[in-house]
C-alpha cells in the first residue's frame, strides 16, 4: 500500500528521487521547479540555483510578513 502526497508535498518519481510539488505562488513554484531540474544541469551550476531559490524564498517570506 502506498500513500499519496498531499498538495504541495514532495512526491516520488519513477527513479526514486523526490519531485517538488507546486505551492500556488508563481515565484516559489518557479524557484522549486528550477531546483527540481538540477539533475539535468552541471554540478557547477547548483550553487547559483540554490542561492537564487533562497533569495526568492526570503523575499517572499519578507513580503508576506509585511502584509500580515
Amino acid at each position: 500500500m502506498s500513500e499519496q502526497p498531499q498538495d504541495g508535498a514532495a512526491a516520488s518519481t519513477d527513479a526514486g528521487s523526490p519531485a517538488i510539488g507546486e505551492v500556488g505562488l508563481p515565484e516559489i513554484d518557479a524557484a522549486l521547479a528550477e531546483v527540481g531540474g538540477l539533475t539535468e544541469r552541471p554540478v557547477a551550476e547548483h550553487v547559483e540555483v540554490f542561492e537564487r531559490a533562497q533569495d526568492t524564498l526570503r523575499r517572499t517570506l519578507e513580503t508576506s510578513s509585511d502584509d500580515g
